[in-house]
């Protein structure tokens, strides 16, 4: 089999029945990339806190607001604007009084090439509304679709994580108003009922993901702790959002503040030199690549801390090559 072409990353698979000739084009110039190296978590912003300190009404995107991130959403009013907007040094997702909207906000992914080990989500959350709360939000974490989502109703990730502030009052005898709902890889684990206060104070938001599990505080009051979560597979290229809205008969006012996504690469293994970390010979349809194909596929991984020239290399199944 002819030479390989270069390893664009560390870590490269290479998926379905395109193995072969993927790998004859992956080397043919030439290096495998060092893959063994820091594990300095990542965050978003860099550094402190995203304050949202821009002008009333900006947008992600515009602006002095470029940081990679975006914002979608409802517009409203005549001349239509947008729903989801800068307000008062905060990131307002949904408004009071304005019905049936929905809205996202998507974070670059901050840790590229790299395989997480740990996630921490933090903001502050105002929720306020004059007549009944509807709807909701979510902030998730994994591979996040185009489109705006479904407030708390997420984004349904595979493999993801995502956590849901319901608001929507329970009108039975005694029933909560909303409750906090954990869901991974589109399966609902746990929810816990809240009444959430409407005002214009700002509350604590908390959420941890690690080996432990997750924790979620909300207001200083810890919701849940070491909470398993299977069926949460993080990987690269994943990143986190929000979604939000308001439903046809309720509505109210979601804005975050004090905003910090930060995530722990996993420890890399050292190897020395190029390996195959994965193989799938017969795929039986269990996982699909980005065509949709469930075919075989290998990965190769260079755990050193140089550079490996690849020219030359190749597959064979013949022992005496």
């Amino acid at each position: 089999m002819s030479d390989f072409a270069p390893l664009a990353a560390p870590r490269h698979r290479l998926r379905p029945r395109r193995v072969l000739s993927s790998l004859r084009s992956l080397l043919a110039a030439g290096f495998l990339t060092a893959g063994a190296g820091s594990t300095v978590a990542a965050a978003y912003p860099a550094t402190g806190n995203q304050l949202f300190t821009y002008a009333d009404g900006l947008v992600a995107g515009s602006g002095a607001w470029n940081d990679g991130s975006t914002l979608s959403s409802t517009t409203m009013g005549d001349p239509p604007v947008p729903v989801a907007a800068i307000q008062s040094s905060a990131l307002r997702l949904t408004a009071d009084g304005v019905l049936n909207s929905v809205s996202s906000f998507k974070i670059p992914e901050i840790d590229p090439g790299l395989d997480v080990s740990a996630l921490t989500i933090s903001f502050t959350l105002k929720l306020k509304h004059a007549g009944t709360p509807g709807g909701g939000f979510t902030v998730g974490f994994g591979e996040i679709p185009e489109g705006d989502g479904d407030g708390e109703l997420g984004f349904a990730l595979p493999k993801g994580l995502e956590i849901a502030w319901e608001t929507d009052v329970d009108p039975a005898p005694g029933g909560s108003q909303g409750q906090i709902v954990v869901y991974a890889n589109r399966v609902k684990l746990v929810s816990y009922p809240q009444t959430f206060a409407s005002d214009d104070t700002y509350r604590n938001v908390s959420i941890q993901w690690g080996t432990t599990g997750l924790s979620i505080s909300w207001n200083g009051v810890s919701i849940g702790s070491a909470i398993p979560v299977p069926g949460f597979q993080p990987t690269v290229g994943d990143r986190a959002a929000f979604t939000a809205r308001t439903t046809s008969g309720g509505s109210q006012e979601i804005s975050i503040d004090s905003l910090r996504v930060s995530t722990t690469p996993a420890a890399t293994i050292v190897t020395g030199g190029p390996v195959i970390t994965e193989f799938v010979a017969e795929n039986g349809g269990s996982y699909e690549d980005e065509d949709l194909d469930r075919s075989d596929w290998l990965e190769i991984f260079n755990g050193s801390n140089t550079a490996v020239a690849m020219g030359g290399w190749h597959l064979t199944d013949d022992p005496l090559v």
